[in-house]
């Protein structure tokens, strides 16, 4: 696919005797656009513009023209500086690489922000369980701060394999019921025997 890409890129197009270089749908083309006096309001009755939107499916066109409509924007190039660059920046999308950019190949990068806030969160809350076992540690004779890391079991256990899983927890399950068994014991209870 990169290869008809670039094949396209060196292309050129003829609309009224007059050859343009065919360019990628982005931001630069469509503010490119407007500078040359193309009205994106008008983008659906722009029979060219309109279809190529919709096939490479990065641009609903219809909404791009109610969206500067709606915010009252003059151009295109408006609503993207107040809108569009702003979110991309927030990010991390930097501003030279938002302009070769579409909203399909913007999804990524707001995945991938979403996926490391989200891992973010999840390491604060691991830092406030820290928090709590250091300050429990201190106000608590019976409290302890964690001799190893909280969830270093859990990425030993990534490595094994399912039998292996299994078999670690059936240890586990075996050590709580002599735990148990000795705690009854400890209590004076008598000895429960399942067979």
């Amino acid at each position: 696919m990169g290869g008809n890409i670039m094949a396209a890129r060196k292309k050129n197009i003829t609309i009224n005797g007059k050859k343009y270089p065919v360019k990628e749908f982005d931001y630069n083309l469509v503010c490119d656009l407007e500078d040359m006096g193309f009205d994106m309001k008008d983008v659906e009755k722009k029979t060219y513009v309109y279809g190529h939107t919709h096939d490479r499916g990065s641009v609903n066109s219809k909404e791009l023209g109610e969206n500067v409509q709606e915010r009252k924007y003059n151009s295109f190039r408006e609503m993207i500086e107040n809108e569009l660059l702003p979110y991309a920046l927030s990010i991390g999308i930097t501003e030279e690489k938002f302009y070769t950019l579409n909203p399909r190949k913007i999804k990524p990068y707001e995945k991938a922000y979403h996926l490391r806030r989200r891992m973010e969160d999840e390491n604060n809350f691991w830092l406030g369980q820290y928090i709590r076992y250091a300050v429990g540690s201190v106000l608590s004779e019976k409290g302890e701060y964690p001799k190893e890391p909280l969830l270093k079991e859990y990425y030993e256990d990534l490595d094994l394999t399912e039998e292996e899983r299994d078999n670690k927890e059936l240890r586990k399950m075996l050590m709580y019921e002599e735990q148990w068994r000795m705690n009854d014991k400890q209590l004076g209870l008598p000895e429960v025997n399942i067979k």
